[in-house]
């Protein structure tokens, strides 16, 4: 008898063994148990309720929200919806949105054919300030300038949710300085004030929520270009400008050369990840950034 009890005991501690360690390869490998990340509402979302993000102002679909007493707000313009009601698809058809529900499975990033890309997962943060700073303001767009990300509305972005093969293959480098991936992201927010939800592993629910994410990617990517170009623009101006010291000039240079490199680092996983590419425009204001270059050092001579 005491043979088999030990048995028994044995067989339970081994089954229990297993579990924990299923629940640990299961598990988020850029969630962090430290972060108020919302991972309790992502683990009870159902295959009946879905992520809906409110791309415009959301006040006037809050008020609505409330009388249905179904739809839940979980962040600024992010609320949680049970989509067979009826009653609740019908209201919701009525403001711009995006519809995001848990994924199965995460696919390979070398699956490029179009009619996949309803498949990619992606990695949902919202974050917020009580009443930003200035400095606060400037931190977070140095960390946006740094990370691979779709803005879809105000305070909440899309990271790419990769294997973890792919992480590795696209983040983890020997530089100093490289792409955030979605963790560091959301630890370095949390360091500067920033209340941060997160929701990992969803993905595009529709062709309609697919499109409107690929408009956010190519206006984010546009409103990145178009910052800095004006910048290179005002840089190329100061060059003709003999009134301004050339030490002046040169911090600017290498203010802006960083920010370039940043911006080519970023743009690379975004065409290896989204296989959207923007080699050409980043390629051209690169170029005249080096004009500004020979324009300093002329000055020199």
């Amino acid at each position: 008898m005491c043979h088999l009890w030990g048995f028994r005991w044995s067989v339970q501690w081994l089954m229990q063994w297993r579990r924990n360690v299923c629940v640990f390869l299961s598990g988020d490998s850029l969630s962090d148990r430290s972060l108020p990340d919302n991972s309790q509402t992502e683990n009870r979302l159902s295959s009946r309720s879905y992520l809906l993000v409110i791309i415009d102002d959301d006040k006037e679909f809050r008020r609505g929200a409330r009388k249905t007493k179904s739809i839940r707000r979980l962040a600024r313009g992010i609320y949680k919806v049970p989509i067979e009601n009826k009653k609740v698809r019908d209201y919701v058809q009525r403001f711009r949105h995006l519809t995001l529900k848990r994924a199965r499975e995460i696919p390979r990033v070398r699956e490029t054919d179009p009619e996949l890309s309803q498949r990619r997962t992606y990695v949902l943060m919202s974050y917020s300030f009580v009443e930003p700073t200035a400095q606060q303001k400037k931190q977070t767009q140095r960390l946006l300038n740094r990370s691979a990300y779709i803005r879809i509305r105000k305070g909440a972005v899309l990271f790419p949710y990769l294997r973890s093969k792919d992480i590795a293959r696209f983040y983890q480098t020997d530089k100093k300085k490289r792409v955030l991936t979605p963790k560091e992201f959301a630890h370095s927010m949390k360091a500067i004030g920033a209340k941060m939800s997160r929701w990992s592993r969803v993905r595009a629910v529709g062709p309609k929520t697919d499109r409107e994410i690929a408009a956010a990617l190519d206006t984010t990517i546009s409103s990145q270009l178009s910052s800095l170009e004006k910048r290179i623009i005002d840089l190329q101006e100061k060059t003709k400008n003999n009134t301004i010291p050339v030490k002046r000039l040169k911090s600017r240079y290498s203010e802006l050369m960083t920010r370039m490199r940043e911006a080519r680092m970023v743009f690379s996983l975004i065409r290896e990840v989204w296989k959207w590419d923007h080699t050409k425009p980043l390629r051209k204001l690169y170029n005249r950034l080096l004009r500004c270059r020979k324009a300093i050092e002329d000055r020199l001579e």
